[in-house]
């Protein structure tokens, strides 16, 4: 019986000092007005992290480098002309990296379909400089994601300089590695934290072969797309070759349908509402309500209706609402 006991005691304290394996979504894909700011930091004191799962990377004592640091910023492309060599586009990052004495700003395109963003290319101020990607690659693979899961993908690097291109064949690997707590300056803590890394492989064009060139390591936490941290490791001795972190960042707000009344009369019947669809009973964040009666009339809630935060509710100049039944603004 001691020895019973003693066992659940040791499977509790496993469960409650465990960390949740973590699950990166279509949810945490980029979209247009997130922006982040990032800082550089000397490489001397730093190490990779280790893999595995419930692992904790502490990074707390990160020196920053003076005078390094960057804003990412997204947005759609209207009103930008998008080169012919990135045409099918639908975001532009822009990344601006501020060094002592200068400063230059990365023109980045990518591609957004389902859950999975890929960048086509990029230019650095002149336009006549451009890199792209046929086919584009992923910047991180958004389907659900979680531990120990892998993807393969390859792609074309064409760089032009003034009318000369030069080609180089990629393949790419992404795999997470681990999962646990990322501490970062300032004692930044984040739970259920992803390890992944990413390992570019030069393709040989004559015999296929791979040699790697570059691998990347990310950390991950869902509703955060680009990389908490990420660090550049050296493919030969494994030193840190570059590292960088997110101090802050934000996310542009969901935008979800708009429903407007448009009829007379009550709030349930769809004839009243533009195109006849009306709000659900759990409306979406992000979506908008608009109270825009024809002349003369009004909107009667004659049914308990409740609007959730980061619903917009806006009743138009001059129009009225009868409230026989519920209205519940949260």
């Amino acid at each position: 019986m001691k020895a019973t006991v003693s066992m659940l005691g040791v499977l509790l304290l496993l469960i409650f000092t465990s960390t949740a394996q973590p699950v990166i979504t279509g949810a945490s894909k980029l979209k247009a007005g997130d922006w982040y700011r990032t800082q550089e930091a000397f490489t001397a004191t730093a190490v990779a992290g280790t893999t595995g799962i419930n692992q904790t990377w502490n990074y707390s004592g990160l020196v920053n480098r003076t005078g390094f640091t960057a804003y990412d910023s997204v947005a759609l492309p209207g009103g930008v002309p998008i080169p012919p060599v990135f045409s099918g586009a639908n975001l532009m990052a822009y990344s601006t990296n501020i060094e002592p004495g200068s400063s230059y700003t990365n023109y980045n395109f990518l591609k957004t379909a389902g859950d999975t963003v890929r960048i086509m290319g990029s230019y650095s101020g002149n336009i006549n400089e451009t890199t792209s990607y046929q086919p584009p690659y992923t910047v991180f693979p958004y389907f659900p994601y979680t531990y120990d899961t892998y993807h393969i993908a390859s792609t074309q690097e064409i760089d032009v300089y003034n009318g000369h291109a030069d080609t180089t064949d990629y393949s790419i690997d992404y795999v997470a590695t681990g999962y646990g707590t990322l501490i970062l300056p300032g004692n930044r803590t984040f739970t259920n934290v992803l390890q992944v890394e990413r390992i570019f492989y030069i393709v040989d064009p004559v015999f296929g072969t791979l040699n790697e060139v570059s691998n990347y390591t990310f950390y991950m936490a869902e509703g955060i797309p680009l990389p908490l941290l990420e660090m550049d490791i050296d493919t030969y001795n494994g030193a840190v070759n570059f590292v960088r972190y997110t101090t802050s960042y934000g996310r542009a707000a969901a935008v979800g349908p708009t429903y407007t009344f448009i009829g007379n009369g009550n709030w349930n019947n769809p004839a009243n509402w533009q195109g006849g669809i009306m709000p659900p009973a759990n409306i979406t964040p992000g979506s908008s309500i608009v109270i825009n009666h024809a002349p003369g009339g009004s909107c009667i809630i004659n049914v308990p209706v409740t609007i959730p935060p980061g619903v917009q509710f806006i009743v138009s100049t001059g129009a009225n609402l009868v409230l026989p039944g519920n209205l519940t603004i949260q």
